[in-house]
């Protein structure tokens, strides 16, 4: 555990997650956020309808809002992360002074840990919106129970 001070009570923050570990979570939340945004398409009315009486259509926009947060987030960070897998390998292809790379490399590897640790809050922020937004709007979403009610409901 790393201690930082930042002008108050001292806080402990875990280390961060390796690349590759965080690499993979954010492969599977991307799909993730894809399938949670079909599922609430299911539900009634469909977001081109605008809504009815029952179920605002602005409710569900702001979840699925949270919802394509998330994946674009992820999809974001994975991006992120091949372009500095790519420069740390293009810069130690073209760095033939060792103690030049050394100095380089430590500035590279920061920068990557930065931007890690940044992905992660991010992530976690997102699933966090998600899931108030999910179990605060729950109630407000329903099922159709047959084909003609989802048209009805959505006129």
């Amino acid at each position: 555990m790393a201690v930082f001070r930042m002008g108050g009570p001292r806080r402990t923050f875990p280390r961060p997650r390796r690349p590759s570990s965080i690499r993979s979570r954010a492969r599977a939340a991307s799909p993730a956020g894809v399938k949670l945004e079909s599922w609430l398409n299911t539900y009634t009315p469909p977001l081109a309808s605008g809504g009815n009486v029952g179920v605002s259509g602005e409710v569900q926009d702001g979840v699925y809002a949270h919802i394509h947060g998330l994946s674009a987030g992820c999809s974001e960070a994975l991006h992120r992360m091949l372009g500095y897998e790519k420069e740390y390998a293009v810069q130690r292809t073209k760095c033939t002074d060792e103690r030049t790379w050394q100095r380089f490399r430590g500035t590279l590897e920061a920068n990557m840990l930065h931007d890690l640790g940044k992905t992660t809050l991010q992530m976690h922020a997102d699933l966090l919106n998600v899931a108030n937004s999910i179990s605060n709007n729950l109630s407000h979403l329903r099922t159709a129970a047959s084909e003609e009610s989802k048209l009805a409901a959505m006129y």
